[in-house]
């Protein structure tokens, strides 16, 4: 059986500053800042579009896995 893990927009943001930071330097905490919230809002962002309009920004190869 295969847990269904739902995850927010915080925890996005987090895993994806962390991956970020993994190959780019830290210059300062207003820069780690700046990046979590830009992360954020993306997410956030990607969350609240419809699926219909979600399935636009999909490269060509990843829409014909899920269809």
């Amino acid at each position: 059986m295969t847990d269904n893990i739902q995850r927010d927009s915080l925890d996005i943001a987090t895993e994806l500053t962390l991956l970020y930071y993994k190959s780019h330097s830290v210059d300062s905490k207003e820069d780690i800042q700046d990046t979590y919230f830009r992360f954020y809002a993306i997410a956030e962002t990607a969350r609240r579009t419809s699926q219909r309009d979600f399935l636009n920004y999909l490269p060509e190869n990843i829409k014909t896995i899920i269809s």
